[in-house]
């Protein structure tokens, strides 16, 4: 709710070639930010936690957890704490000591909004790590693990 207990809602803009912008679609902004999830959130429902992130600064976790649990989600300031510093050991690129990460962006009513990259976790074997940054507002990550026992559920193969 805003200050005048109404809704606040965030349009998605489309730029055409010509300059003008066109409407796609509107994300409200949450007030209540789960911590907790046992599916993964859909690309909209992760860019409304992010947008509203702007109005709950309480909800960004100070430092990473150690080793958190399946279904848990966590915000953060990427420019103030090392998020990846999780406890799990992830897999690892061939001859390398960098994670192996697969990134893309991700697209909310046709309009390119997202970053997410996941990771899978050396131990447990199915154990996985999203994380979801806007593309216009980088410094705030969203987080997400979940054990996904059947891999045809995964995007990540």
């Amino acid at each position: 709710m805003s200050a005048d207990g109404g809704v606040i809602s965030v349009p998605v803009l489309l730029q055409a070639d010509d300059g003008t912008e066109q409407q796609k679609g509107v994300l409200e902004v949450v007030h209540n930010f789960p911590g907790f999830s046992e599916r993964w959130n859909s690309n909209e429902d992760a860019a409304r936690y992010l947008l509203s992130v702007a109005y709950h600064p309480e909800w960004l976790s100070p430092e990473p957890t150690k080793r958190p649990i399946s279904g848990q989600m966590l915000m953060f300031d990427k420019k103030a704490v090392k998020f990846r510093r999780d406890g799990y050991s992830w897999k690892r690129r061939n001859n390398s000591r960098v994670a192996r990460e697969d990134h893309m962006k991700l697209k909310v009513f046709g309009v390119e909004l997202l970053y997410g990259c996941y990771a899978h976790s050396d131990d447990p074997p199915t154990l996985h790590r999203r994380c979801y940054w806007l593309l216009q507002r980088p410094d705030t990550v969203l987080v997400h693990y979940l054990d996904v026992p059947d891999e045809k559920n995964s995007i990540v193969q």
